[in-house]
């Protein structure tokens, strides 16, 4: 979104242990700025969590998150008429749409969001050359009207990029939970500093718990089912 002004049969059931055992998942340059609050986030009720919005520093490269970014030039088309100004990345990944956007936009600056620690120390290591053009902090990107009011100051924004889900790097690494492909832990948080994963979720609410929770996550249709399913397995 834009704003400029091959699955494995799924394995359903509860676990001895959240975090020991190996399921298919079922899918669905570095100040901290002053004042910056600690943003809330939204969770289930059962399991809370607060992430901080936290100004990455140093500049590391994973070598698991290598992402190809797709629709290039298109993104770069749509954005490239906008005024000087800030351009926000609101799901940043590894960096690639933000690095095209300042090379192609010189006059620009850019504020990079992402909660995957691994896409945010990828986009750091990214943007590096770019310097104080650009900013990567870790938040989620509906916490990016709080991040933008702090970090651009009296600059305007004049185009925001939406780039929603998940990347290929974390449907890749078994241990993230997103994989059809792969065994591994069901985890499938996006910050994996904070709330619960899903193991903890399907081993511990009730069914009703569990139908209202697919039900809110866009599985309303067969949520009762897949919710008792779970529970009685």
């Amino acid at each position: 979104m834009i704003h400029g002004s091959h699955a494995r049969a799924p394995r359903f059931g509860r676990q001895r242990s959240s975090r020991c055992n190996s399921w298919v998942v079922r899918s669905p340059s570095a100040e901290v700025p002053d004042g910056i609050p600690t943003l809330s986030a939204l969770s289930h009720p059962h399991f809370e969590g607060c992430p901080s919005l936290d100004l990455v520093g140093g500049l590391r490269m994973t070598q698991e998150f290598d992402h190809t970014p797709v629709m290039v030039s298109e993104v770069v088309s749509m954005l490239e008429p906008v005024p000087p100004g800030v351009l926000v990345d609101a799901t940043v990944g590894g960096g690639g749409h933000a690095a095209a956007l300042l090379e192609a936009m010189p006059e620009h600056d850019l504020i990079g969001v992402d909660v995957d620690d691994d896409a945010v120390a990828e986009a750091t290591s990214r943007l590096a050359r770019f310097g104080g053009r650009a900013r990567v902090l870790k938040a989620r990107f509906d916490e990016v009207t709080s991040v933008v009011s702090i970090v651009a100051k009296d600059r305007p924004v004049v185009g925001v990029l939406f780039d929603l889900g998940v990347s290929s790097p974390q449907l890749d690494r078994p241990e993230r939970g997103f994989s059809y492909r792969f065994d591994g832990p069901l985890d499938m948080r996006m910050d994996r500093a904070v709330g619960a994963t899903a193991a903890d979720l399907v081993n511990r609410l009730s069914a009703p718990e569990l139908t209202e929770l697919f039900v809110a996550n866009g599985e309303g249709r067969f949520a009762n089912r897949l919710a008792e399913g779970i529970v009685a397995s």
